[in-house]
């Protein structure tokens, strides 16, 4: 979709959006991680407000996409279930993901967390998108891991507040 806050965020029309969906496909394929933290995907439960899409289509949207490029099945994702995110208000149009392999990794029941009670007012995350995290155990054994997508605030930015200077290094 296209969202502006200063100019188009993410792809604005279906060209583009081929065009990046190849680009990262291309990426994530080669990469084969086991699990991976994926930034910026749009939150089409924020845009439609709740009514028109379901939290996780551009998630699945990718694995789809990554699954049609590679082996059917090779990629899930774990779904950003509202009930466990800020609430939409709180919420910006872009969240952090996590994808995965099920033939590596085994997501972990209730191993699903967001950092929701740092994101009001004057807490760490007030200005950016709330950590995303999922407990994973591998397949073919071994510890169990925490995976986190992080997503900071644009260092491009100037900040505000106590933050703000003048060029990189806004939002610390």
């Amino acid at each position: 979709g296209t969202v502006t806050t200063g100019g188009p965020r993410g792809a604005w029309n279906a060209t583009m959006l081929a065009f990046q969906t190849d680009r990262l496909v291309k990426a994530i394929n080669t990469l084969d991680a086991a699990a991976l933290g994926v930034l910026e995907l749009e939150n089409s439960f924020k845009l439609t407000f709740g009514t028109a899409a379901k939290s996780g289509d551009s998630a699945k949207y990718l694995v789809n996409a990554l699954n049609k490029a590679s082996t059917s099945g090779k990629w899930a994702y774990i779904d950003p279930t509202p009930l466990r995110q800020q609430a939409i208000a709180s919420q910006d149009v872009m969240y952090p993901g996590i994808i995965y392999q099920p033939a590596k990794v085994t997501p972990l029941i209730n191993g699903q967390l967001t950092l929701t009670n740092q994101s009001g007012a004057g807490q760490p995350f007030s200005n950016a998108r709330a950590p995303f995290g999922q407990a994973f155990t591998p397949v073919g054994g071994g510890e169990p891991f925490f995976l986190v997508a992080n997503h900071f605030k644009s260092k491009s930015s100037p900040g505000a507040g106590a933050e703000a200077d003048l060029g990189e290094g806004g939002w610390n």
